[in-house]
């Protein structure tokens, strides 16, 4: 019987890649801090769904007020630089803010 290698090293050799086996987040709450600087920096609610949904990049901040960890995502759209904070426990997530990287002044 053939042995077959279990380890990360292999996954990353084959193309396996982590970030998409994670389940994203199925239920979104959309907080009145978030709502308020969607507005103020003209990003819509689809677009901080797609960025945390579908981010290159997440950075763990801290525990949030839900239960959950608060993450930073990060994604690219049309060579610009989106980031989205919020909540993540489980399928729920808490939007709290979002920004394109020409917003950050």
């Amino acid at each position: 019987m053939k042995s077959v290698a279990r380890n990360n090293i292999d996954r990353a050799a084959t193309g396996f890649r982590i970030r998409k086996c994670l389940k994203p987040p199925t239920v979104f709450y959309d907080t009145m801090h978030a709502g308020k600087r969607r507005r103020e920096r003209d990003l819509s609610l689809e677009q901080m769904k797609a960025v945390v949904c579908e981010h290159e990049h997440k950075v763990q901040h801290r525990r949030g007020e839900h239960g959950g960890f608060v993450y930073e995502f990060n994604r690219e759209v049309e060579d610009q630089q989106w980031t989205v904070v919020a909540e993540v426990k489980q399928n729920e997530c808490w939007l709290i803010t979002g920004w394109k990287a020409d917003d950050e002044n």
